[in-house]
């Protein structure tokens, strides 16, 4: 039986997000003003150069907006980042065969593994983790799977992926 599905969660705006946009803004704002002021010395290109500001700044703040697609086919989950809407970039294949451990984020535990945040807000309650080796190092992935992706994980996993407290599907 093949097993698909996927989800897609969007990230949660943060203060550091907020810093970002700022930064953006502020930066684009002294370029403009910089390149009014010294037009004359960039013989006439400065409105040119405004505009290219402009469109840089707008092209940065819509890529801070991201969401999270999971995609789980078989035993394997891929996560992907979707940048504005538009454009997307693999972020992390899981083999869920190979996963040690697996679980809810408030109960991972504190043992040393490099942490990848793929969550769109890892302190909300239906966060998880899964701790697997890739690459002879020991990762831990947090992401934010909806109940039909936990049930086939389960399907899939079962020593690794418990059994949770369903509604039974209709």
């Amino acid at each position: 039986m093949d097993i698909f599905c996927e989800y897609i969660v969007k990230k949660k705006t943060t203060p550091k997000d907020m810093v970002k946009k700022t930064g953006i803004v502020l930066g684009a704002l002294v370029l403009c003003e910089l390149f009014l002021i010294f037009n004359n010395l960039l013989f006439g290109f400065g409105f040119l150069l405004i505009a290219a500001t402009v469109y840089g700044a707008v092209f940065l703040m819509r890529r801070c907006n991201i969401e999270y697609e999971y995609i789980l086919t078989n035993s394997i989950l891929d996560i992907d980042k979707i940048f504005a809407k538009s454009s997307r970039k693999r972020a992390m294949s899981i083999d869920f065969k190979s996963v040690e451990a697996f679980g809810l984020a408030s109960e991972a535990p504190s043992s040393p593994a490099t942490e990848i945040d793929l969550a769109g807000d890892i302190k909300a309650d239906n966060v998880y983790y899964a701790e697997f080796f890739k690459d002879g190092d020991k990762k831990r992935v947090y992401f934010q799977p909806n109940e039909k992706i936990l049930r086939n994980l389960h399907t899939v996993a079962p020593r690794v992926v418990p059994p949770q407290n369903w509604v039974p599907e209709e």
